[in-house]
């Protein structure tokens, strides 16, 4: 019993101090011993959630939490690791547990908004976030997660006022500086948001993300030429864009593709995949022979619009050189001079136009749908009231 007390005090000291491999070495000590080591299990647990190996720091937390039922750290760090798992339904009961035994922990209340964010829960999100900041101002992860909040529900404004908070806290906090550049895009201020992209480049070399906003605002402001390279950080991504991996090399633009196959795929979504996909008929007229891989559902319009393309619903194994749709602007050179003519424009096919002229006709008004934001949201919604001028419209339905 002596030993098992002086070895779990010298496990003690190494957390404290930052010896962690020790502490781990000697918690795995005495979890050998004693299997039913409640405070080992724990503190292991929150090396393991440290290392990121969650799925053993659960199991760890949560023989330790039905030992000491009542401990909130244990209760906290089981919904940070389900967080970290990508199950916030079950994180939100411990962290909701942790707040009841620690009512004035601000860094559970900043969890619980995550959870409650990623549930889309966004009002209990706010104000969870809140009351972390009513606990401790100057709480910098809650101060973010805010502002990305309200980016999120387009308070472009708000969200600003939030990341120049996290800049004060923390001057060098990239993520933060990166966000704010967003909401100056979404606020129309393109200087400055690229002059916030740029820092966040600056402060951490591997944030891809900083330079592919700068990607967005060059092209925004027309200039193609600093614009397509830097949208090519896309690829670079945590969750890469438009980066399969295939055997066959892509193509630059360089390469003559005269009798040759190209595989033009698609990973973004439809709205670019129906502006876009003109830059593969550019890529024919080259001589290429043109593989579009699209959903199937689209083949039918993508068809009307141009001959020169082969639609196909997957990459097929033989082809000479690939390239992603939306890297073809800029391996054709374009420039907002030369923006590719479109030919001749989508177009539905007279039967169906029939048959949907019929169905208008013998209802009673014309039902439509909008959609109002993109596959990847980055605050661009606008608030659904502001159709209601076209709701109440007689004859129509949204």
């Amino acid at each position: 019993m002596m030993q098992t007390k002086a070895l779990w005090e010298q496990a003690i000291r190494c957390q404290q101090h930052g010896h962690m491999a020790e502490a781990e070495r000697l918690c795995e000590q005495l979890i050998a011993g004693d299997p039913r080591h409640p405070l080992a299990r724990h503190m292991l647990g929150t090396i393991r959630a440290f290392q990121g190996r969650h799925a053993e720091a659960l199991a760890l937390m949560r023989f330790a939490v039905r030992a000491v039922p009542d401990d909130a750290t244990a209760h906290f760090t089981i919904g940070n690791t389900l967080l970290a798992l990508g199950r916030p339904e079950e994180a939100l009961p411990s962290l909701d547990r942790a707040i009841k035994l620690a009512p004035r922990h601000a860094d559970v209340l900043n969890s619980r908004g995550v959870a409650l964010d990623r549930l889309k829960r966004q009002d209990e999100a706010l104000a969870s976030y809140e009351r972390a900041l009513a606990l401790a101002p100057g709480h910098v992860f809650a101060h973010f997660n805010r502002a990305n909040l309200l980016q999120f529900l387009a308070r472009h404004d708000e969200a600003l006022a939030g990341y120049d908070r996290v800049l004060a806290l923390a001057p060098r906090h990239a993520g933060a500086r990166n966000n704010r550049g967003w909401a100056l895009f979404n606020l129309g201020r393109l200087d400055e948001a690229l002059a916030d992209f740029r820092l966040a480049a600056q402060i951490d070399p591997a944030e891809h993300g900083a330079r592919l906003n700068q990607g967005f605002a060059h092209l925004l402001r027309g200039d193609f030429a600093q614009g397509l390279p830097l949208y090519e950080y896309r690829k670079r991504l945590a969750a890469p864009l438009d980066a399969p991996a295939f055997a066959q090399p892509v193509w630059t633009g360089a390469e003559d593709i005269a009798g040759k196959t190209l595989l033009v795929h698609h990973g973004q979504g439809i709205g670019d995949l129906l502006q876009f996909h003109r830059y593969a008929v550019a890529a024919a007229r080259r001589g290429a022979h043109v593989k579009l891989a699209v959903p199937s559902g689209l083949t039918r319009l993508l068809e009307s619009h141009s001959d020169m393309l082969e639609m196909v619903s997957r990459a097929p194994e033989v082809f000479d050189y690939h390239a992603a749709l939306m890297s073809l602007p800029l391996a054709l050179g374009a420039t907002v001079d030369s923006i590719t003519d479109s030919g001749r424009q989508l177009a539905a096919e007279p039967a169906r136009k029939a048959r949907w002229a019929e169905r208008l006709q013998a209802g009673d008004g014309c039902t439509i749908g909008v959609a109002w934001a993109g596959k990847h949201d980055m605050g661009k919604r606008f608030a659904p009231e502001a159709l209601a001028a076209i709701a109440a419209m007689d004859g129509l339905r949204l």
